[in-house]
Parts: structure tokens; C-alpha cells; sequence
């Protein structure tokens, strides 16, 4: 398995990423009380993070796209960062009562965990979300792209531009920062930072509430780690929560700061960049924090720092980003703006590029879909009660009716021009928490509101038990990793029967994305549909493998027999078709599949045009996520 090969070990993966974002944290710190003479704020600290975040990632994402192997600064700058990590530990441990400290820390936190049914629900989801982002990736956007992508980037597979793969377009610097904790043998450092922010953000919404405050502190709690979206956003190595913590945490910098200086909107500025860096979904979400930001500026009279800011890193997160992106698909946005931008393959090329786009949803349309999920299995594609929390919010505090109305702002913002998927708003619904934890308002429904969130925490406790129990024995050895991704892991069995029973010189086609694990040449089905739109690139793709042995790999018999029936050499599978197990991390939805292997002929394949065979779906599946 490709995947395996740069995991340092199942139980030192997770301490490993720990470690890692603990150095960064470190590092972070450091420069700020080396360059600001002055100790920094906390969220100071975590803008400043998510600033290095994107610095040490970028060159990654650079050198990759001009061809440069990155297996060498990726380890020495992943490895610099444990170290980091391990020196902050040591030294906080060694230092004047500081193990006594930590000690009195963790027993004062069991302690308020016990303290009530609420709290101790909160604590609980903590510490299962904790297990499950030290769990294998098994989702399959991580394990196509996110994971994936950085996993052949590594083998030294995979060349840029990529015509044919519609997601190499997407590989920003989140996905650059997966290649670093790869490269050391974390497979999960993203996951582990997604729990990190939300530790961070519980943190944040707790210091919020004023020393008066007799139970919100446990209100605010609650409303940071009651979204069930988390139960999906968490253990994934798709780096979209952080970038929304850092957009929260830069309005919150702002919007809270008595004494606004020059590192302030410096700060800011940089963690709204590191978002519009991972993510387009961000483009649309920080927007509207950004304008606050700036209309801030101007009042403070801070528009040349304001604007020098946004220079600088424009030119170190998004300029190498849309500079590459215009040199090789000539779109700075690209597969956005496509029409405007005349991307070769033109309307037709767009056209199926939002085909395949169209078959990922979760379940119900909006708004509906952001409080009730359409069934069982899908609890984690919901906010739920949760986005009503802006009605209890005392609109007559200033700094609570800012953080509310740049909320209300961006939703409208997000829902009229994003996915509108739970996670999208996920910006949104952490400055209304953060409104409700400065200054709530009981009003009318409160009582019902309150028994309703502790409800929900209860069934995302229940949820979050099931997948730590399921996702963490994968983080204690070798064999249980294997049990785990056998059970839970996308693609996983495919990946596994594929790789013991094809002939040594195949290269597959499949309809399944399994980048992360079929150690072999590999097309997956967008690649080899949308690259008919770029004849040159098929031509020198398809003329690597002349003399090799295609395969195409398919769920589905109709599908296989359709799609490719002109370049099959015999009529019959190529072995017996075999039965195995989906992978899925729900445990009420376990099933089992066929998997057809059909041998193509090479010369007819390269003779069939298959943008014009092509009329039916990709074949892509999901699995369910817990």
C-alpha cells in the first residue's frame, strides 16, 4: 500500500503531528516576542500559527508545481518542527513547578468535566473527536486528494500541470502541509490540527465570557463543540476547520483588541490569507471578515499597514497560487471562471467538470440541510439546533452586535454564493457563539433551545464514542491499522485485492478515488474522461505505458461493459469477480460489493474517443461518514 510506506508507525503518527503543531505554536511565539517586545495575546498566538502554517507549506506548493522534488525540504522543515515541538514540552515540563503545574491543570480539568451533565458530555466528545483524529484517514476526498495527492507527490509520481485531473487543481497549501507531516510519518497531521482549532476555539469562546458569567461558560462550551458536522470535519485530513478558525479568530483579534497596533490587523490580515490559501470556499466565506477588517483599518487610521499587509501576503500565499494556475490552464482560479477565462476544453470541459462535481451532496437542500439530516447515517452533514443561536444573542452589547451582524453578513454571503453544506458556515457560526458567549440574551425558547443542544450533545457523545471506538485502535499498531482501514477506508479492499492479484506491468483505470493507496500507475476515471479534451496531454500520458497491461476496475458490470465495451480483449472479467466488504466508518451501514476486472486493449483505447463514447455516470460512490 502507497500510504504505508511514509507512516512512521500507527502509535508514533499521532505524537508525531502533535508534536509538530505544538513546534509551529512554538516557533510562532517566539517570533512574535523577538519582533513585538511584548508577550503575545492568545489570539495573537493562533493568527501568528496559522501565518507560519502557510509559510512553511508554500514552497512545498511551489517546487511541486514546477517539478522540484520536495522530499528533502518537507523532512528537514517537518523534522525542525517536532523538534521545536519536543524542546516547548521539555522545557514547559523542566521549567519552576511546571509538572506540578500541569498536574493541578489536568486534575482541575477532570474536575469541571465532572461537574455537571453538560460538561461532562462536552469533555467526552473532546476526547473521542482527540481519538478519532489520531485514527488512519479513510474518507475519500483525503484519500484521492488531500492525502493522497501528497502521498504520490512524495513516490515522485505525480507532475504538474495535470489536464486530466480535475483535483490537482485544488492541491493548495493545506494540502502542501499534509506533504510535511507526511514526509515525517504523520498520515493524519491535518486531522490532528482540525482537532487542535477546535480545542482552540473552546478555549477562545471560554475566555470570552466575563468573570460574572455564572453558567454561560458551559453555554459557550457546548455551542463550540455541538455542531455533528464535526463528527465528519474532524478526522478528515481536508484542511477547511482551521481556515475557519483562523478567519474567527482574526475578526474576534480585532473586534475584542482595547489597543489596536500595527501586528494587530498584521496578524489579522495573515490568518484571513492562510484561509483564502487552503480553500476557494473561503474566497466567498472571508470576504465579508475581510471587509470588516479593513472598514476597521480605516477608523484606526491603519489603512497603509491594512494594505501593505495584504500585499505581502498575497504574494506569499496567493500569488504563486494564481501565477501557476494562469501558467498552466491559463485561469488564476481555475476550474473557476472557466468560461471567462477560456480554459482549453472550453464549455464542454466545464460542463462535465460540474457533471462530476454534481455527484457529491449531503442529503437535505438548504436551509433544511443545515438543521435536520435526511437520515441516520448522515448526522454528521448537520449544524442542527445550533443555527438558531443567533436569536439569543444581547443585541445591545457593541462588540457582541459587530461579531453578530459580520455573522448574519456572511451567511447571507455564503448561502447565496457557496456550497451551501454545513461546513461552508462554519465561519458564521462560530462568531455567532462568540457573540452569545460575550453577551447572551434568554429570550423567549431559551429554556427549550438549551434542553435541545444538550440533547443533540448527547446523541454527537454517543456518535463521537462509536467512531473513536471504531477509528483509534488504527493508531496502535500495524495489524489493527489494517483491521480499521479494511472496515472503515475507502477504497481500501480494492487497493489491497488489486495489489495481489493484477500482473506487475498493469496500470488501472477505476471509477474508484484511491490515490492514497494503489501502489501502481493508476487513472482515475475523471482523468481519463476529461484529458480526451486535452488530445496532446492523453497522447503523452497514454505513451508512458505503451507495452503495459490496462485494466479497468469497476463496481458495477453495466458500467464496465458500456463505458469501455469497444476496448475490452475478451467479453468476460479478467478474474472471478470477487466480493468484498464497502468501506465505511458507519457502522449501521456495512455491506458488500462485487468488483469487476476487465483487460482493455491498448491500441483500441487509444483510437476510442471518449468524450463522445461517454453518456452515462462516473461511477463515483461515497461512503457514508460517521
Amino acid at each position: 500500500m502507497l500510504l504505508q510506506t511514509f507512516v512512521i508507525h500507527p502509535a508514533l503518527s499521532g505524537p508525531t503531528a502533535l508534536l509538530l503543531i505544538l513546534g509551529i505554536i512554538f516557533v510562532a511565539g517566539a517570533v512574535l516576542r523577538r519582533t513585538g517586545g511584548e508577550t503575545p495575546g492568545n489570539l495573537e498566538l493562533f493568527c501568528a500559527s496559522a501565518i507560519l502554517i502557510g509559510l512553511i507549506s508554500a514552497p512545498v506548493y511551489i517546487m511541486s508545481n514546477l517539478n522540484i522534488s520536495v522530499v528533502v525540504y518537507a523532512r528537514v522543515i517537518g523534522w525542525l518542527m517536532v523538534g521545536a515541538g519536543i524542546f516547548s514540552v521539555v522545557r514547559r515540563l523542566s521549567a519552576k513547578d511546571g509538572l506540578q503545574t500541569s498536574q493541578q491543570q489536568c486534575r482541575g480539568l477532570v474536575e469541571r468535566a465532572t461537574s455537571g451533565a453538560d460538561a461532562f458530555l462536552i469533555f467526552f466528545v473532546l476526547l473521542m473527536l482527540f481519538a478519532c483524529s489520531l485514527g488512519p484517514p479513510t474518507d475519500a476526498d483525503s484519500l484521492d486528494y488531500h492525502i493522497g495527492g501528497p502521498a504520490r507527490l512524495l513516490s515522485g509520481e505525480l507532475s504538474f500541470p495535470r489536464s486530466d485531473w480535475m483535483f490537482s487543481r485544488i492541491l493548495f497549501l493545506g494540502e502542501s502541509f499534509n506533504t510535511i507531516g507526511l514526509a515525517v510519518g504523520a498520515d493524519n497531521l491535518n486531522a490532528v490540527l482540525q482537532f487542535s482549532a477546535l480545542a482552540w476555539m473552546c478555549y477562545l469562546m471560554y475566555s470570552l465570557v466575563s468573570p460574572n458569567g455564572a453558567d454561560r461558560p458551559i453555554l459557550a462550551l457546548k455551542l463550540a463543540v455541538m455542531p455533528c458536522a464535526l463528527l465528519a470535519i474532524i478526522p478528515n485530513q481536508k484542511p477547511q476547520f482551521s481556515g475557519a478558525v483562523a478567519v474567527v479568530s482574526a475578526v474576534i483579534l480585532v473586534c475584542t483588541s482595547k489597543s489596536k497596533s500595527t501586528r494587530t490587523y498584521f496578524l489579522a490580515v495573515g490568518a484571513i490569507f492562510y484561509a483564502l490559501s487552503i480553500k476557494y470556499t473561503f474566497y466567498v466565506t472571508a470576504l465579508v471578515p475581510w471587509c470588516y477588517i479593513a472598514y476597521d483599518a480605516y477608523k484606526e487610521k491603519k489603512v497603509g499597514v491594512f494594505i501593505l499587509s495584504n500585499a505581502f501576503f498575497y504574494m506569499a500565499f496567493l500569488f504563486p497560487i494564481h501565477l501557476i494556475n494562469t501558467l498552466g490552464y491559463g485561469n488564476p482560479l481555475t476550474p473557476l471562471l472557466g468560461r471567462l477565462f477560456h480554459e482549453p476544453g472550453g464549455n464542454d470541459y466545464l460542463h462535465d467538470w460540474n457533471l462530476i462535481a454534481s455527484h457529491f451532496s449531503e442529503g437535505f437542500g438548504f436551509p433544511l440541510g443545515l438543521l435536520l439530516p435526511s437520515s441516520p447515517g448522515r448526522i454528521s452533514t448537520v449544524i442542527g439546533i445550533g443555527v438558531f443561536t443567533f436569536w439569543f444573542v444581547d443585541w445591545k452589547n457593541a462588540t457582541a452586535k459587530t461579531l453578530l451582524s459580520v455573522a448574519i453578513v456572511t451567511f447571507v454571503f455564503t448561502a447565496a454564493l457557496s456550497p451551501t453544506i454545513s461546513r461552508s458556515f462554519m465561519n458564521s457560526y462560530y462568531l455567532m457563539v462568540a457573540a452569545v458567549a460575550i453577551a447572551p440574551k434568554e429570550r423567549k425558547g431559551f429554556r427549550l433551545f438549551n434542553m435541545a443542544g444538550t440533547g443533540q450533545l448527547a446523541l454527537l457523545a454517543l456518535s463521537a464514542g462509536i467512531g473513536g471506538y471504531i477509528l483509534f485502535p488504527g493508531a496502535l499498531s500495524w495489524d489493527l491499522r489494517d483491521k480499521v482501514l479494511s472496515r472503515t477506508a475507502y477504497g481500501y479492499n480494492e487497493a489491497k485485492y488489486l495489489g495481489g492479484h493484477l500482473p506487475a506491468d498493469a496500470v488501472v483505470i477505476q471509477t474508484s478515488r484511491v490515490n492514497a493507496f494503489l501502489q501502481r500507475p493508476y487513472f482515475g476515471m475523471d482523468h481519463l474522461f476529461l484529458m480526451k479534451y486535452h488530445p496532446d496531454e492523453f497522447d503523452k500520458r497514454m505513451g508512458q505505458f505503451s507495452g503495459k497491461r490496462f485494466f479497468y476496475v469497476s463496481s458495477s458490470e453495466i458500467t464496465a461493459k458500456n463505458f469501455l465495451y469497444p476496448t475490452l480483449k475478451e467479453n468476460a472479467p479478467f478474474l472471478e469477480p470477487p466480493e468484498l466488504p464497502v468501506g465505511t466508518r458507519n457502522p449501521f451501514n456495512r455491506a458488500t460489493y462485487r468488483l469487476y476486472i476487465y483487460e482493455l486493449d491498448y491500441d483500441r483505447l487509444m483510437r476510442l474517443d471518449l468524450a463522445n463514447t461517454y453518456k452515462g455516470s462516473l461511477g463515483y460512490s461515497q461512503s457514508d461518514s460517521l
